[in-house]
Formats: structure tokens, C-alpha cells, sequence
């Protein structure tokens, strides 16, 4: 060992820092677990003297010392180490995390200490990074219970820089019939959590994840906010998934409130990335609306297309006009052969 070897394992905790803590972790551990087995599975090299361990503890507990399993019963755990080894070769530092591969990860005291242990382990970097393998590495029934414990906190775990990230895999992974109680946290509070800049990404996941019709309301707060949020460097983004996965009312409702200042609007850093979108994603219809805001006066669209920003919307609007101007010529050659 060097040193100044350091064991860290963040998801219970430990932090062992030179020799003396190490050694004392190790008489820990073959006093605490008697039978402490461990099976080498995999080795992967990475750069910079370091090596990725896939290892599987097995083995009883005599002592309390790992939170997640009882005393007295056999256990079966699968980590990651992440090893590094100074010019000498000495180890000098070793990363653990729990890995959920396998049959083996889902035990059941495993499981139940997650549940147990949600809410606070979503609120710390290596707890929330834990919880989201266990939501990929689960069922939709471990998925559901897991995004169950979140039921009455939803508003403010996704303004957590860290449980947002849990609740997101919830979303991506799990039906949204099983998550109304995710939409209605936001029932009332679109607007709001769209100009934020952490609820702002779930909200986000709720567009692209949720059937549009289903998010009537949420859309609907959002379309009436929409000068606003299009000006905002979050809210715009918001709106932006609208255009894309909006129901064709949706979008069209939200182009008419952007159509009366279409021209300031493709203008503004953030706001002319919301035009960009409608006009790439809205309907043939929408497309001519906001055509004709942003070239109904012949000087302002002159303007427009010198302008830094509001030039990149005008050659969207040009190159609209090329398409269609293709497919008219196109459709009359056709229309002249069948004659």
C-alpha cells in the first residue's frame, strides 16, 4: 500500500485515508464478516495507472458493518472497484460502488434498504448516481417502488440538483400511466419550473415522455406563458419539446402566441431557437403564419436577415421556401407527363 492509499465507498459512507485507516478496515472486516469471500469477475485497464474491478462479495454478517444487510444472514453483493496504483506500482487508491448485474444485485435487503434509504441517498451525488443504476438495472415493479418513496415530494426533489436526476430515470423508464402523481406536482407550476434551471429538465422529460394530450393543462400554462418562457434561457427549451411533441393543436396554439412578435423574438439569443423550431417542426399551416410575421414588412425582413442572430431563422424561412418551391415544381412535371 502507499502511503497515502485511500479507500472511499460514498454510498455507506466509508472514507479510510493511509495505511493505519486501512488496516483497521481490514481487521474490521474479518472480524465483522468471518466468511468474507470475494470473487474476481472482470479486470478492464484505464489510462493513467488506474483498473476497473468487477468484483462479488459473499459471505454473513457477525457484526453490523454493511447498512444494507441484516446479521446473521448470508449475503451476496456485486461492487465496482475503481483501483490506482502510483508510479510504483503501490496501491494507492481504491473507488467502490454497488453494480446491479445480475440476479444477485436485486436481494431482497438490498432492495429494502434502497427504499428505506431513498430520499436520502438521492440527495447526495453518490447515493443519486446508485439509485439511477438501480432504476436501469430493475423491473418495472422495483422502478415503481422506487419512485413511489418520491409520492407528495416530487416538487422539490426535481429542483434537487441531484434527486432530479432519479426522478428523470423514473420517467424514462417506467409507463406514465403509473406516474400522474410526477404530473401533478406540476399542475399549476409549468411556467414556473420551466424558468428553472434544475425542474426545468424534468419537465423537459415529461414532454418528450408523456402522451401530449395527457399534459393538456401543463401545455396549456406553458403556451400562455410563451412570450416570457421563449425569452428565458430554460423556459425556451420547454417550449421547444412542446413543438416537437405537442399534439398538432398544441403547436398550433403555441405559434399563434408567438406570432405577433415573431420578428423581436428571432431576434433574441434564446427566443430564435423557439422560431427555429416551430418553423422546422410545426405544420405546413404554422409555417406560413409565422412566414408572413417575419416578412409582412419588406425593411424589417431586411433587417432580420442581416441581423447575428435572427439570420439563422431567415435561412430556415429560405430554405422552407426551396422546399417548396421543389415540390410545386416537381408536382406540375408530373402533372404535365400524366397529360
Amino acid at each position: 500500500l502507499a502511503a497515502n492509499m485511500r479507500l472511499d465507498w460514498q454510498e455507506v459512507e466509508w472514507d479510510y485515508d493511509g495505511q493505519q485507516d486501512m488496516c483497521g478496515l481490514y481487521s474490521k472486516l474479518k472480524t465483522a464478516v468471518p466468511d468474507l469471500r470475494v470473487q474476481v469477475q472482470r479486470i478492464e485497464m484505464e489510462e493513467n495507472f488506474k483498473v476497473r474491478i468487477h468484483l462479488h462479495f459473499s459471505g454473513t454478517q457477525a457484526e453490523p458493518l454493511v447498512p444494507m444487510f441484516p446479521v446473521g444472514e448470508r449475503f451476496n453483493l456485486f461492487m465496482i472497484s475503481t483501483t490506482g496504483f502510483d508510479k510504483s506500482l503501490r496501491l494507492q487508491s481504491d473507488t467502490l460502488h454497488m453494480s446491479f448485474e445480475g440476479t444477485l444485485g436485486w436481494q431482497p435487503s438490498i432492495f429494502q434498504w434502497l427504499l428505506e434509504s431513498a430520499n436520502e441517498l438521492a440527495s447526495k451525488e453518490s447515493g443519486c448516481r446508485m439509485l439511477q443504476r438501480a432504476v436501469d438495472a430493475g423491473q418495472d415493479r422495483e422502478r415503481l417502488a422506487l419512485a413511489e418513496r418520491f409520492r407528495g415530494r416530487v416538487w422539490d426533489a426535481s429542483a434537487s440538483h441531484t434527486a432530479n436526476f432519479v426522478l428523470q430515470k423514473c420517467v424514462i423508464g417506467l409507463p406514465p400511466s403509473a406516474l400522474g402523481f410526477v404530473v401533478e406536482a406540476f399542475q399549476g407550476r409549468a411556467a414556473e419550473a420551466a424558468a428553472h434551471p434544475i425542474q426545468s429538465r424534468m419537465l423537459e422529460r415529461l414532454l418528450e415522455y408523456f402522451p401530449a394530450d395527457e399534459l393538456e393543462g401543463i401545455i396549456g400554462e406553458l403556451i400562455s406563458q410563451a412570450a416570457e418562457l421563449s425569452r428565458n434561457r430554460f423556459g425556451n427549451f420547454a417550449l421547444q419539446r412542446v413543438l416537437e411533441h405537442g399534439t398538432a393543436a398544441q403547436r398550433r396554439a403555441l405559434v399563434e402566441a408567438l406570432r405577433q412578435d415573431a420578428a423581436e423574438l428571432a431576434q433574441h439569443y434564446a427566443a430564435s431557437n423557439v422560431i427555429r423550431c416551430a418553423l422546422i417542426h410545426g405544420s405546413s399551416g404554422d409555417q406560413c403564419v409565422l412566414m408572413e410575421a417575419l416578412t409582412a414588412d419588406p425593411a424589417v425582413s431586411r433587417g432580420l436577415e442581416k441581423h447575428r442572430t435572427a439570420s439563422f431563422v431567415m435561412r430556415e424561412l429560405k430554405a422552407l421556401r426551396r422546399s417548396a418551391a421543389m415540390a410545386e415544381a416537381a408536382g406540375s412535371r408530373l402533372q404535365r407527363v400524366s397529360l
